[in-house]
């Protein structure tokens, strides 16, 4: 039987979880922490989860989403140095920039966002930054402007008498009285407000020395793996593997996305307008470097085994193999790598800002009887001239984060509901079942 110890020993084992997934820091873990993950059956399975989230991460980011992932990261690693802290609005200004830029989302409370929560002063300069209109370029000059000075434009620099500290449950002092916030409702934190005389008597009393040394390490644990290849959503997480609470409480398009690329053969069937017959049908292989279109009664296939290979058949012609161009071939070896129209955007970072992303309820939508998830992503089409039209994907998850289904509408100002204009359902399929189809397919 496994042993396992005491909670102590967990808490202080997972300082080190990501020293032992490094080559390079694996040796600088103290031996009591790896005795202790060696013989614990759940951080052993903690840090297979965290292992798995992280090589899924290098694995499927690209360079753009990567650069991405790193200022957040980084952003993360600022955030939580303010860790049982004493945090001012004169604390908080450097931030400001950063949190108004919606390509720097952070979506998990930290040190900084719960100041903000409890601070109006703060917020109002945060809501004026987000309406200024700048761009991310201009929002980095900002932020930095706003860490060496004042902003010229931003009324009333001073501190508010909101002073906040934000703390991990585990590490909260019982001498001092927590706000009670539903913002914070799963996760392991507390959120205090403290005045100037309740933050004077708190310092004096941490003088003594506390769980100080607990706290550096896990700031430098933070900053020391803010590496490009830790994607956002996989920080969230890891937080969650970390602290003990429940990971994110929904599906991301992020993780979606994943999930497709880590498919090795899909089959999509793409409908229009209300048909029930569909207009295009595609089978990829990414295992067997294979692309197959079908349109009507014309039949097309990408064979990259060996040499690109195309050929076109048809119900009243037989199989012919046609001439490709090194454009070509590209493009459809770019089908192959990319998400395969089934999201509205290929890359997560090009969804646009003003995007709503949101679970549809089990009372909208059948997506509970095969025991799929409803998920809506709602943005406005800025190519449309005169009043805006709304655009929506709507894509039913499966437990695996697989999408099974995902409808493409529209709504413009004449429209009381969203008119559908296509329908894919997928289905993923063997090695085998993707060598049937393309035999039955090519008859």
């Amino acid at each position: 039987m496994i042993s396992y110890n005491d909670r102590s020993n967990c808490k202080h084992a997972r300082l080190y979880y990501y020293d032992l997934l490094d080559t390079e820091t694996e040796a600088d873990v103290p031996d009591d922490a790896r005795q202790h993950i060696a013989s614990c059956q759940h951080c052993q399975a903690d840090m297979s989860r965290l292992e798995t989230m992280l090589a899924d991460a290098d694995r499927n980011s690209d360079s753009e989403q990567r650069r991405r992932d790193s200022a957040v990261t980084k952003l993360l690693s600022l955030h939580f140095a303010w860790l049982d802290k004493p945090v001012t609005c004169k604390s908080a200004k450097p931030f400001l920039a950063s949190l108004a830029d919606p390509l720097l989302r952070i979506r998990i409370p930290t040190p900084i966002t719960v100041h903000l929560d409890k601070c109006r002063r703060c917020s109002d300069k945060l809501a004026t930054i987000r309406n200024s209109g700048l761009t991310h370029k201009q929002l980095c000059s900002l932020g930095q402007t706003m860490a060496e000075q004042p902003a010229e434009d931003l009324p009333e620099q001073g501190d508010s008498e909101i002073v906040t500290r934000f703390t991990f449950r585990e590490q909260g002092d019982p001498s001092i009285e927590t706000e009670s916030d539903e913002r914070y409702a799963g996760w392991p934190i507390d959120v205090q407000v403290l005045t100037q005389v309740r933050l004077e008597n708190s310092e004096t009393a941490e003088s003594a020395g506390s769980s100080a040394p607990r706290q550096r390490a896990l700031i430098l644990n933070l900053k020391r793996y803010a590496k490009p290849a830790i994607a956002a959503a996989v920080i969230l997480i890891g937080f969650a593997v970390l602290f003990g609470t429940s990971a994110a409480k929904a599906v991301n398009p992020d993780q979606i996305r994943r999930a497709v690329m880590r498919a090795s053969n899909v089959h999509i069937t793409n409908s229009t307008g209300g048909r029930t017959k569909p207009v295009q049908e595609e089978w990829v292989s990414r295992s067997l470097s294979i692309y197959m279109s079908k349109i009507g009664q014309e039949l097309t296939l990408w064979d990259f085994r060996t040499d690109p290979k195309l050929v076109v058949s048809s119900y009243s012609e037989p199989p012919k193999e046609v001439r490709v161009t090194e454009a070509a071939a590209e493009a459809a070896r770019r089908k192959i790598d990319s998400p395969l129209g089934i999201m509205p955007f290929e890359n997560v970072s090009a969804i646009p800002a003003d995007a709503k992303w949101e679970r549809v309820r089990d009372d909208d939508v059948d997506s509970g009887t095969q025991g799929w998830e409803a998920y809506d992503l709602i943005w406005t089409d800025a190519t449309s001239p005169g009043k805006p039209v709304l655009e929506r994907w709507r894509v039913f998850v499966d437990k695996n984060d697989r999408p099974q289904k995902a409808q493409f509408s529209r709504k413009s100002p004449a429209d009381v509901e969203y008119v559908v204009r296509n329908e894919l359902v997928i289905e993923y399929l063997s090695d085998d079942d993707m060598k049937t189809a393309i035999e039955q397919a090519s008859l």
